[in-house]
């Protein structure tokens, strides 16, 4: 696909379509041409340059005029497979073709070629082609090697001097092409593989995925220049010797890329900003205004946005997605006021939507159109209003929050200041012109610290206030106006208010079990209590329900329930908390056991472990080898942590083809549990699939 002012252009197995970019109606659509795997404009000319496979698989490239009528055509002796397309890149008159063959150069005015360099590699090797551009008279590419066999074997990014009379570099530098491998560092864990990369206003923005995960990193110039340096076996002397001579200058210029430096180090600004787990297929950048805004289309038919990379470090986990298709994106290119999306289904133009179709920040912060920004001052998502300190651009990517308060906050009984506790994030725009901060409970207002890093607390006298719902808001001033910039809904509520225990404590407040009341103090009470007023009952399903005495040990979570004897049995039994006549919370599950009754076999050592394990009151008697219930049963020699020796008795069958796919059966002792979360099994070294145990401890 390539876009002009006035017109799209796709090609692919069926042929060449043009398109006008206003309305996407057709202008013109040729046949004549399948498996295109080239297709460029040339601004200058208005001329189309293509290229294709034919049916013995020779490769042509052709000159068409904007409406695709032939002007001249040229036999390339190659093929090109289109599994793998090649990419490509536009200097004037000039396009640079990477293909397995190597650089190829295509003078796009009398359309001859040249190879401008051989890509080296072993003869079982084939080298995948992810994406090129052209920066400072340099040819970039990123490329993944693969053995023939399919075995990925690394990634690295490639820059070939277009003119060498231009190169500036140190005199043991002869060659014009050099390659190496690039990583990124996230969560501890190096990212290596290269899936796509790009460039705006001179930052390299690079995808890498590895073991499920996708990261965007960004590397300056001068990683990427230092890096080239730093890989060069050529240099008699480590880089590190030559690092004062490269930064002397304060624009130095390295392999022809500029960079800023100190006297005597250079700057570095590698760091990723996003991690996800989405299959990104497509890149573009928008530079929009005075910011970059990062496109991605994904594996899946989505279209995400990601904020601006160049206003801060923050890792971004989450981007904003609209569904496009339910299949791959093979390509995204992006206008002021639009997105073109190509998936192998369909093609659309998809205009952003107004500002105004935007209710709230959340969702103004996650639409697709980057003029947009969320202005605190009016609540409305407008259009650039950057010169005013309320307004917040989408490419931020998140609205100010509260957190960590809680929901219900207790009213004083007394002219004391509640201190509300909370976390606010605030965009660095608010942060940084907000004079004075201030929070407010309907109409009462408090003071906070302006801290916007770290833990914040409102003093604030919410006695006139009555029990009920509330907004909780935190407003910022700037010496002329006063914005409200977070809210969240609390209820506030006074002690004798609450009418269950759990929200009783959840306030602060104590819990009286003899007046079933909540007070804000309470007499003192003895720690251990036998309350008569308490029971425990315990029923099950079409039985009886039996009653017992409760010990409750205050200022605790703890109650005991005295004289339980209860029979084993399958139906399960169920138990609740009383006083007097109210229940105190709901049914909870009770299960009675027998320690030799949970096994399979009570003299299985393996099956006694996991059992004490799941913190059942089981204990391993080694003198006579039989798994008992703690406490009830003796046992001369007890081990509540048993050390169980696992033994193989039989492996069936006990050959098999060398192929793999044989299901074996291992019976032993103590080889495995149920709900084991990893069991490894390996022969010889080799690894088992799909392990499961079927009998615990047996087989």
């Amino acid at each position: 696909m390539d876009v002009t002012n006035q017109s799209v252009y796709i090609g692919g197995d069926g042929g060449i379509v043009a398109l006008h970019q206003e309305n996407l109606t057709e202008q013109a659509l040729t046949t004549n041409y399948s498996n295109v795997w080239l297709l460029l404009y040339q601004n200058e000319n208005k001329e189309i340059i293509q290229c294709y496979n034919d049916i013995i698989n020779v490769s042509y490239c052709i000159k068409m005029t904007w409406d695709l009528h032939l002007l001249c055509e040229k036999s390339f002796n190659m093929s090109v497979d289109k599994t793998h397309p090649p990419t490509y890149s536009m200097i004037t008159d000039i396009a640079v073709i990477t293909t397995s063959y190597g650089f190829l150069s295509l003078n796009l005015t009398d359309m001859t070629h040249n190879v401008l360099h051989k890509l080296k590699r072993e003869p079982n090797e084939t080298v995948v082609f992810k994406s090129s551009f052209v920066y400072k008279a340099s040819y970039f590419l990123f490329f993944q090697i693969f053995q023939k066999n399919g075995d990925y074997i690394s990634s690295k990014i490639g820059k070939l001097c277009l003119n060498n009379n231009a190169i500036k570099a140190v005199s043991t530098h002869t060659s014009s092409y050099e390659d190496m491998e690039l990583s990124c560092v996230y969560e501890n864990k190096t990212f290596r593989t290269i899936e796509h990369g790009i460039i705006a206003d001179g930052v390299f923005v690079v995808v890498f995925r590895e073991n499920g995960t996708t990261l965007i990193c960004v590397f300056g110039s001068s990683d990427i220049a230092l890096g080239f340096h730093d890989s060069r076996k050529r240099f008699s002397v480590e880089l590190s010797s030559h690092i004062s001579e490269i930064c002397n200058e304060s624009a130095a210029n390295v392999a022809n890329m500029a960079y800023n430096c100190t006297e005597v180090h250079c700057t570095k600004s590698i760091y990723p900003v996003y991690a996800g787990k989405v299959v990104i297929t497509s890149v573009d950048i928008l530079i929009h205004d005075w910011y970059p805004v990062l496109y991605i289309g994904t594996e899946d038919g989505r279209i995400g946005k990601i904020r601006s990379y160049f206003i801060d470090n923050d890792l971004i986990k989450n981007a904003d997605f609209q569904q496009f298709d339910t299949v791959k994106i093979i390509k995204i290119q992006t206008g002021q006021d639009h997105i073109l999306a190509l998936s192998s289904n369909k093609f659309q133009k998809i205009t952003f939507v107004p500002c105004s179709s935007c209710r709230d920040c959340e969702s103004c912060m996650e639409t697709l159109n980057p003029n947009c920004g969320w202005d605190y001052d009016t609540q409305q998502c407008i259009s650039n209003q950057s010169y005013v300190w309320s307004w917040i651009p989408s490419r931020v990517g998140f609205c100010a929050n509260i957190s960590h308060l809680n929901k219900q906050i207790r009213i004083e009984n007394d002219t004391t200041h509640n201190e509300i506790k909370f976390r606010i994030k605030v965009p660095e725009k608010i942060a940084t012109y907000c004079t004075k901060a201030s929070c407010t409970v309907g109409t009462i207002s408090g003071s906070i610290r302006r801290n916007f890093t770290s833990p914040n607390t409102c003093t604030i006298s919410l006695y006139n206030l009555t029990a009920g719902h509330y907004n909780f808001s935190i407003q910022c001033e700037d010496g002329s106006k006063n914005v409200v910039i977070a809210v969240k809904d609390v209820d506030l509520l006074r002690c004798n208010d609450s009418l269950a225990c759990t929200e009783c404590t959840n306030l602060g407040c104590l819990w009286l079990s003899e007046s079933f009341s909540c007070v804000r103090a309470c007499r003192a009470v003895s720690s251990i209590v036998v309350e008569p007023n308490f029971t425990c009952e315990i029923r099950q399903k079409n039985s009886f329900s039996w009653t017992f005495e409760a010990l409750w040990i205050q200022n605790t979570t703890y109650v005991r329930c005295l004289g339980v004897n209860l029979s084993e049995t399958s139906a399960q039994y169920k138990i609740k908390l009383k006083y007097k006549t109210f229940y105190v919370d709901n049914y909870a599950p009770l299960r009675v056991y027998s320690c030799r009754e949970l096994l399979y076999d009570n003299t299985n050592c393996g099956e006694c472990q996991y059992w004490i394990n799941k913190k059942f009151e089981c204990q391993w008697c080694t003198s006579d080898l039989k798994c008992y219930n703690e406490e009830l049963e003796t046992c001369n020699e007890i081990h509540t942590i048993p050390n169980c020796i696992p033994s193989i008795k039989m492996v069936y069958p006990s050959s098999g083809p060398v192929n793999g796919g044989t299901l074996i059966n291992i019976t032993g002792q103590s080889i495995g549990n149920r709900d084991d979360d990893v069991i490894i099994v390996d022969i010889d070294g080799v690894k088992c699939n799909n392990v499961t145990v079927l009998i615990a401890s047996n087989r």
